[in-house]
């Protein structure tokens, strides 16, 4: 009996090793990632990783790894629930392709896993992608330089990688900023930041995610210390015998010209004005040498000086000649003594003598140049190569305003 029972305890033993030995097998092969028996259920797969985990908004079309585990053929990567063009690779690995639209904008997605029936279904983990600001630059500022007091301004910032969420600041500051493309923002500056001379930092700044702030370029806001310049403009000569009207024409380096003044005379008050005008009148009450003077201040009142002034002759005038009667032997040498009166100008622009018959014809001439006025002078040498008998001499000039001479008093000359 004894024996017998000691056959049943072993074979009771035999029966639970076998049966525990069969368990052990089927977890052991359960175990194994993505090993399953025919008829199985697909499981819920689980997502670990993603490689790469971040793009630039505006990137291309890629591709991105995703790691988990329990993925099977047939599963699907999902773009915040929106299946992507996925390629099975392992249990433990799928590929999808991303879209240039998904990275358009800046934020974040979030990426999950689908395997198909039977069972499978959506994984309870997603992993976070993030569409990024790339980290902007700045190449170019535009103006390069301003000056200190000038008024508001727009400052074109050029560089790369620029977004609309991108900001200027100015001294550390933000100004409102308009974005015109990836390489260029235009930035609004007040008259009170450029207020006073030095450098001031410009610098863009892209918000998270990614982005940050450039390195900065900076705006070199100069002290307006030089003052204007004017020039006369339109005033051809000194002389004039009809009104002289000139145009006094000022500029400046810095902020701009102001004011112009003039004043016609060494005394009396100042006119503002650019067109000045020196009279003429017929009564010749005007005549004479007058003096403009002249002077512009800037902007920030940078005075010119000293006082410039330009010298206006006014001679409604013409002069009057007269020629000594001479003689001369036949083939000889003349020297006529004339002279040239004029009220105003202290010389003639042009003089010349001829010599006529007595019906006016002209027989020869003398150029005289541009003798002076009130005294008797007496000109070069001329061959008179003319036959004996009585001629007539006179002068023709004009004076330096353009004034023909009004009357001359002709001289006799004798060839004998």
């Amino acid at each position: 009996m004894r024996s017998v029972a000691r056959v049943g305890v072993v074979a009771v033993l035999l029966a639970v090793s076998l049966v525990w030995g069969v368990g052990l097998a089927s977890a052991a092969s359960r175990s194994l990632p993505g090993a399953r028996s025919a008829g199985d259920s697909n499981p819920i797969p689980d997502v670990t990783g993603l490689s790469p985990a971040q793009a630039l908004v505006g990137d291309l079309a890629f591709g991105i790894t995703v790691i988990g585990s329990g993925f099977v053929p047939g599963a699907t990567v999902l773009w915040n629930g929106e299946s992507r063009d996925t390629g099975f690779i392992a249990p433990t690995m799928l590929t999808a392709s991303i879209r240039a639209s998904d990275v358009a904008e800046a934020g974040t997605a979030f990426i999950s896993v689908l395997n198909p029936a039977p069972g499978g279904g959506q994984s309870l983990t997603a992993r976070v992608f993030t569409i990024a600001y790339p980290a902007p630059a700045i190449d170019l500022l535009s103006p390069g330089t301003v000056w200190a007091g000038g008024p508001a301004f727009t400052l074109t910032v050029v560089g790369s990688a620029f977004t609309s969420a991108s900001v200027v600041q100015w001294a550390g500051v933000d100004r409102p900023t308009v974005y015109i493309s990836p390489e260029r923002l235009d930035a609004q500056i007040d008259a009170a930041d450029i207020a006073h001379a030095g450098a001031a930092s410009v610098r863009v700044f892209t918000p998270t995610p990614g982005g940050g702030l450039s390195v900065a370029l900076f705006m070199d806001v100069r002290d307006d210390s030089v003052p204007p310049v004017t020039t006369v403009n339109g005033l051809n000569g000194m002389w004039h015998r009809t009104a002289a009207t000139f145009t006094l024409v000022a500029t400046d380096v810095g902020l701009g010209v102001e004011r112009t003044f003039y004043r016609i005379g060494q005394s009396g008050d100042y006119t503002i004005g650019t067109k000045v005008t020196v009279s003429a009148p017929k009564n010749h009450s005007n005549d004479g040498v007058h003096i403009v003077q002249f002077f512009s201040i800037d902007k920030v009142l940078n005075w010119e000086y000293p006082v410039k002034q330009v010298q206006v002759g006014i001679d409604t005038q013409p002069p009057l000649t007269a020629v000594a009667a001479a003689k001369v032997v036949q083939n000889g040498s003349l020297r006529p003594r004339y002279i040239i009166t004029d009220p105003v100008s202290p010389r003639v622009e042009d003089a010349v003598l001829l010599i006529t018959s007595a019906a006016g014809k002209t027989l020869q001439k003398c150029d005289l140049g541009r003798p002076p006025t009130r005294t008797w002078r007496t000109g070069g040498a001329l061959l008179v190569t003319l036959p004996k008998g009585t001629y007539r001499m006179r002068v023709l000039a004009h004076d330096l305003a353009g004034n023909p001479q009004a009357g001359t008093m002709s001289g006799t000359l004798t060839v004998y």
